[in-house]
């Protein structure tokens, strides 16, 4: 026994899986849905399943089965047929042929090779057809990824154009800095000594004459 309802019924019918279970407490009653494949396992023999755990608990078990969409061998056929035509270069007719000579997917058309297809009717003459059209599965999107490159490059060559023709226009139109000449230091006029300070010739220093006087003395 377990206090919750729904883990109760759920362990009295197993071993069938239950897919959704609503209780409606007001009425007492349990409405339970599981697929159809599992719909016999959960009523059980003659429902006695069923008819025990609503018992155990006291309320009324409604089992509904869940109808599951299954494809037909027709539809499969019709899928693969569909698929295989949306290659670029394989025509309905083509994608039938191959579908009916066992390949069903483009996975399929990878794995063949020349003369893998020699002696089959409809096929045998579109072997390079075939193959390059499975070769080619992920074609266009490799050539938009080449095409999407190309443009960036295209836009960063039209930057550096800019930029260089930016940087020419600058430089012509700024003005020339003034040239500045360095003066050695031995172009710079050497300092001229006192004792070096000579008069020049011709021209002497006044004699200084004697006083009589301090001659006397």
């Amino acid at each position: 026994w377990n206090p919750d309802i729904e883990a109760f019924v759920a362990e009295a019918l197993k071993p069938a899986v239950l897919k959704d279970i609503q209780l409606k407490e007001s009425e007492k009653r349990i409405k339970i849905t599981c697929t159809e494949d599992q719909l016999s396992l959960a009523i059980g023999k003659r429902g006695q399943n069923a008819r025990l755990a609503s018992r155990l608990i006291g309320w009324q078990i409604d089992i509904d089965g869940e109808k599951v969409e299954t494809l037909t061998f027709d539809d499969q056929v019709a899928d693969a047929v569909t698929a295989i035509a949306a290659l670029p270069g394989i025509s309905q007719e083509l994608a039938q042929n191959l579908v009916n000579g066992g390949f069903h997917s483009a996975n399929d058309l990878k794995q063949i090779e020349s003369g893998d297809l020699d002696g089959i009717p409809g096929l045998e003459e579109h072997t390079d057809a075939i193959i390059a059209a499975a070769q080619g599965d992920n074609a266009p999107e490799a050539t938009e990824e080449k095409a999407t490159l190309e443009t960036e490059d295209q836009t960063v060559s039209a930057d550096e154009d800019e930029s260089t023709e930016e940087t020419a226009t600058a430089e012509e139109s700024s003005p020339e800095e003034p040239t500045v000449t360095a003066v050695s230091e031995a172009e710079e006029t050497p300092p001229v000594d006192d004792e070096e300070q000579a008069v020049p010739e011709g021209e002497k220093e006044p004699a200084i004459e004697e006083n009589p006087e301090d001659s006397k003395d």
